[in-house]
Parts: structure tokens; C-alpha cells; sequence
């Protein structure tokens, strides 16, 4: 499918803890290992990929050694988009009936992993620099041309035809996206 031209490189595989006993009691199905290991295949296939991944703190039961888990499988996935959500519970899921997590405890964790998440994808993102991409040029906006990485990052740019598909080198980082200039002329 990733071969495909009109495909993003872009994976979305939701670890949601890296605690094996979390992720049983939130019914998953799988492992943080099996996440990882499906990651390492992916990048070893398909070099610039995209992965981006969902993590839950504070589910009922997590322990500090639990939370300790969740980083670490952060840093062994070192994704490049990362959602970090607290638990709130679903009405009619068997975690709807579980003891809340303390609210101060949850916030201090999510902080902390989101904290840990915006380094890696910082880190991630400077890993583009001088690295040079397709990219579709899909909107003006703010003075500059809103394009997307052949893997869905997203990089600014400061011109060109918007609806057309080319060739792009990554100069820098800025927030939360790449920037970049045209590299030549031609549409691709």
C-alpha cells in the first residue's frame, strides 16, 4: 500500500500504554512489544515514515511502575506525532465502573509524557533538516504555502502553486512543523 504514489507514508498505531497489565485491563489485545516490533518492521521497509501513536495516562490500577513502562515504550517508539489523553471513563465500558485515578496524579502525568513526546518529535522533525521530499502544495495561508511531506508532515513554504505536487528540501523546524523551500523548478 505504501508504495503506492498516492499513499502517505503515515502509520497510526496506537500504543495507549506500554504497561502489559494496563493494556489487559483495557481489553487491547496486544502487547507494547507487539506495537514496537510492528514499528521497527515498518521503519526498516519504509525509511521516513510517519508513525503516530495515542497514549493514555492514568487508567484505573496504573502504577508508577506502569507510567514508567508508558515512557519508556515512548522512547523505544520514538513517534513522530504523539497524542497523550487522561483516562475519563466511557459510560458502559467495564472502566466506567473502575476507581477514578487522583486528578493531580493524572495531570502531573500527562505533563510529563507530554513533556517527554514533544522532545522526541522535536528531535524527529530535526532529523528532516536538509533532507529533501515530495510534497503537495495544498494552501496559501498566513503569507505562506501550507504543503504535505510525502509521510503527512506538514511543511511551510514560502511560495509556490498551490494544487501541485514537487520536490522540497526541509531548511528548519518552526512549532510544530517543518520548513522549507522548492528544490528546482519543474512540477513533479
Amino acid at each position: 500500500v505504501f508504495a503506492h504514489e498516492k499513499v502517505y507514508l503515515f502509520l497510526h498505531l496506537p500504543l495507549q500504554s506500554g504497561s502489559t497489565g494496563v493494556l489487559q485491563r483495557m481489553r487491547r489485545g496486544y502487547t507494547a512489544r507487539d506495537i514496537l516490533d510492528i514499528v521497527a518492521g515498518v521503519r526498516k521497509r519504509y525509511p521516513g515514515i510517519t508513525i503516530a501513536t495515542d497514549v493514555i495516562v492514568a487508567f484505573p490500577g496504573e502504577t508508577r511502575r506502569d507510567f514508567e513502562e508508558t515512557c519508556t515504550a515512548v522512547q523505544h517508539m520514538q513517534p513522530d506525532v504523539v497524542n497523550v489523553t487522561r483516562f475519563s471513563a466511557r459510560p458502559g465500558t467495564p472502566a466506567a465502573d473502575m476507581e477514578r485515578p487522583d486528578t493531580a496524579m493524572a495531570k502531573d502525568r500527562s505533563r510529563r509524557l507530554s513533556a517527554l513526546a514533544q522532545d522526541i518529535v522535536r528531535e524527529r522533525m530535526q532529523e528532516r533538516v536538509d533532507s529533501s521530499t515530495t510534497a503537495l502544495l495544498l494552501e496559501r495561508r498566513d503569507g505562506v504555502v501550507v504543503a504535505k511531506t510525502d509521510s503527512y508532515r506538514s511543511v511551510y513554504l514560502p511560495g509556490g502553486e498551490t494544487g501541485t505536487l514537487q520536490r522540497v528540501r526541509i531548511t528548519g523546524v518552526e512549532g510544530n512543523h517543518l520548513v522549507g523551500e522548492i528544490d528546482g523548478k519543474e512540477h513533479i
